[in-house]
């Protein structure tokens, strides 16, 4: 199934493949880096499935969708499509609404602004409808999937520390290296500070990973002796934009045979 939001870096176009690179014998999976939590959506059921992201309104919108989803649902009854409510949502004061309207107001940032970042309105005559016409559908898909998911909204380190066994598998999409722009999702800066503290829990864990990441020179130093596989994914930015190839690596602590270079098509 998709997950019902956008999200930058999300894993849409790499999901099969990471998919079909995660050990099968695990009982407990881990996504670290939720996001939009599409490799999660994508994969079958584990016995025990954690979703976590330091993102607060991001894991707002989950629980919400998970435990009030008809309230969500009912949120966007009588609500417009509108420049002037994506506007004001911007500078909504997130202390001064419920956890119900502050779902709402994300999903409605989230959904209506140009490449997830909540900050430029952007919409298609098309799109306006299909967008409201199936949001119920997809909010009860996803609270369905999400039913038994323990979600969490934690610093990586002490959630990998804490769920770490020779049984749980973990799957890192950590921010990308060396760019910016998560802030206006809600989320802090990762630095490269955090991209060495990373490293260095994951290189002592006793379960297993894969983690999905930008090809750069350093994230190739840093994971010098790991595991690391190529991968190649098309992304583009708007429907009249021309596709870009784009370079990822895949990286894990388990061996793999399939290890050829793979290129994805939008």
């Amino acid at each position: 199934m998709n997950s019902p939001i956008k999200w930058m870096g999300g894993k849409f176009r790499l999901r099969n493949k990471i998919v079909e690179r995660l050990p099968k014998d695990h009982l407990c999976y881990v996504e670290v880096f939720g996001g939009a939590g599409w490799v999660l959506f994508a994969k079958s059921l584990s016995k025990v499935e954690v979703l976590n992201d330091i993102n607060g309104e991001l894991i707002n919108f989950f629980k919400v969708v998970r435990d009030k989803t008809q309230d969500f649902i009912q949120s966007f009854e009588h609500l417009l499509v509108s420049r002037q409510i994506f506007e004001e949502y911007k500078i909504a004061k997130l202390n001064e609404l419920d956890p119900i309207e502050r779902a709402a107001r994300f999903y409605y940032l989230v959904h209506f602004s140009f490449g997830a970042r909540m900050q430029n309105f952007i919409i298609s005559p098309t799109g306006v409808k299909f967008a409201l016409k199936t949001l119920e559908q997809e909010i009860k898909q996803t609270r369905a999937r999400l039913l038994n998911t323990i979600i969490e909204n934690r610093d990586f380190e002490k959630l990998i520390l804490s769920y770490d066994r020779t049984t749980t598998l973990f799957y890192c999409d950590p921010p990308y290296y060396g760019l910016t722009g998560y802030q206006t999702q809600g989320s802090g800066n990762f630095t490269v500070e955090d991209h060495v503290r990373l490293r260095d829990v994951l290189a002592r864990i006793q379960g297993r990973y894969l983690m999905s990441i930008n090809d750069h020179p350093d994230i190739r130093e840093l994971y010098r002796g790991f595991n690391i596989e190529e991968v190649s994914v098309r992304y583009s930015v708007s429907r009249k934009d021309k596709s870009t190839l784009k370079k990822e690596l895949l990286i894990s602590n388990y061996c793999n045979n399939d290890t050829a270079n793979i290129q994805i098509a939008a």
